[in-house]
């Protein structure tokens, strides 16, 4: 094959893979996920989603950091250090969120075993 040949062929390819690079753990055409989610009010629950695909959060009584990645609209959610103060009448669900799905103005969070937790509307 000679090299004009050669060079039509690949730039379609160069195009597709540059194309891919251009999302990263924050990045989403559609509905961007870093911001904060939820923490309206003193207490709330909240999700704070980094660019570098870094989180932060309280789910009312501890706060914990971790990392998130998303495919498309399904983000996934790995908590990391957390503190474990015990707050009497405080609903912790938050700390077992381990993926969900964004929409433009909702986070939608599940746990481990796939089942619906909770809610977090965009900030």
């Amino acid at each position: 094959m000679s090299t004009p040949y050669r060079k039509l062929i690949l730039a379609p390819v160069l195009l597709l893979a540059l194309a891919a690079c251009s999302s990263g753990p924050g990045k989403s055409d559609e509905h961007p996920l870093t911001g904060k989610f939820g923490g309206v009010a003193e207490g709330d629950p909240f999700l704070q989603f980094a660019e570098d695909g870094s989180l932060s959060g309280n789910d009312g009584c501890n706060t914990f950091t971790g990392q998130w990645t998303r495919d498309g609209n399904e983000v996934d959610i790995e908590l990391g250090a957390m503190t474990l103060m015990a707050c009497e009448g405080v609903d912790t669900w938050l700390n077992t969120a381990a993926g969900g799905t964004v929409d433009a103005t909702m986070l939608a969070l599940r746990d481990a075993q796939d089942q619906p937790i909770g809610t977090l509307e965009r900030n």
